[in-house]
């Protein structure tokens, strides 16, 4: 519903072109609401089914429909992300590229993680500080992620007082040293049984998430640092 409300308010506002009356990018906002609701839909399309399907006794006909209009949605945002990324280069803005799109993904990683982070969780790995400095580092990096997507949707790049190329770059680092550890963390929560009682989806969504994560930070990381060497 979140996303029909945003694809609604986005279709009116371009339908009537009331573009330069919202202070945002218009080159940014349509990719960032597309990418971020193909994953969504993606990720209803895939747990939906498992979730409400799987445990009836007679599948109701209207979860089937749901079902499948869920991957239709998903597909449809996925045709307009692909449509805006073939665009030319003057018609697309940074969400477009490669660099946003990870930026989107990153949002999204840890937004599952934060999901599945949940008092079973807790309780079956025996939170210490180290469980903790891993929800320390889901959050600060979520926010460094969200913040540089606002700062592209606002068109705020002028007004830092350090390049922003470099802040990114410092941002992609400090992201990629943190996730090291916290990839270390559950992983050897993982092969150690006495340290989570049971290997729940919880504990291993939230380590294939961490890791596909620092996978994107790391990229990422590698475009800002090719961005800042062709500019010195």
């Amino acid at each position: 519903s979140i996303f029909f409300i945003l694809t609604a308010l986005i279709f009116l506002v371009e339908f009537v072109q009331f573009q330069s009356l919202v202070p945002v990018s218009w080159k940014n906002l349509p990719i960032t609401m597309a990418l971020l609701g193909a994953l969504m839909t993606l990720m209803a399309s895939i747990g939906f089914p498992y979730c409400a399907i799987k445990h009836e006794v007679s599948i109701d006909p209207r979860l089937v429909a749901a079902s499948i209009f869920s991957c239709l949605t998903f597909l449809a945002y996925a045709a307009e992300v692909c449509i805006t990324k073939v665009r030319n280069v003057e018609q697309r803005g940074y969400m477009a590229t490669t660099p946003g799109f990870l930026k989107v993904f990153e949002v999204f990683g840890a937004c599952v993680v934060f999901v599945t982070l949940d008092s079973d969780v807790v309780d079956k790995c025996k939170a210490g500080p180290l469980f903790w400095w891993c929800v320390a580092v889901y959050c600060s990096c979520f926010l460094m992620s969200l913040c540089t997507i606002g700062v592209m949707l606002g068109e705020c790049t002028g007004r830092c007082p350090v390049p922003f190329d470099r802040i990114l770059a410092g941002f992609g680092s400090l992201c990629v040293l943190m996730y090291i550890t916290a990839v270390g963390y559950w992983v050897w929560a993982l092969v150690h049984p006495d340290r989570c009682k049971q290997h729940t989806w919880k504990v291993i969504t939230t380590t294939v998430m961490t890791c596909l994560n620092l996978l994107a930070y790391t990229v990422d990381l590698a475009f800002s640092f090719k961005l800042l060497y062709y500019r010195a």
